[in-house]
């Protein structure tokens, strides 16, 4: 839930860790709560007779958060479960505006633009060239590359 969006991973930027056989989690990590509510609150409303067709979501989250847990405890084991997360954190949204029949109409209008947008920031970035980052962590020895399977610390080059 640290994750941002985007190719700048807005908001939680380009600066971060990498843990062990792990995935890059940024340092900024405050979007985590209110995203962590909004699922809760996506996942208790699937469970209601009105929106019942998100509950197989909610229980493919379940099934693999106690995988993850039991077993292997990986940040990129639920990276597998983004395609199950995006309904789920978008279901409060869509409730509050079906309560609204003004607000309805405008949110698909609203959900491209930012889509868009987010598009546009990949596109432009991409175009620009690669990104050069700094890295660093233990190192080996004799070759002085950085050891993989412990922890690196990651940011754009200024």
């Amino acid at each position: 839930m640290s994750l941002g969006y985007g190719a700048s991973n807005l908001p939680g930027g380009l600066q971060g860790a990498r843990a062990p056989v792990d995935v890059f989690v940024p340092e900024r990590t405050w979007l985590k709560w209110p995203l962590v509510l909004l699922l809760l609150l996506g996942a208790g409303l699937s469970l209601r007779a009105r929106h019942r067709a998100f509950s197989l979501f909610t229980l493919v989250l379940l099934h693999r958060a106690l995988i993850t847990l039991a077993f292997f405890g990986y940040t990129r084991g639920m990276l597998v479960l983004f395609p199950v997360l995006v309904p789920l954190l978008l279901l409060p949204l869509k409730a509050f505006a079906s309560s609204r029949p003004s607000l309805a109409g405008k949110l698909p209008v609203l959900a491209s633009c930012a889509l868009l947008l987010l598009w546009l920031e990949a596109g432009t970035l991409a175009l620009r060239g690669p990104r050069d980052f700094m890295a660093s962590g233990s190192t080996d020895r004799t070759s002085g590359k950085l050891i993989q399977d412990d922890w690196i610390r990651l940011w754009p080059k200024p």
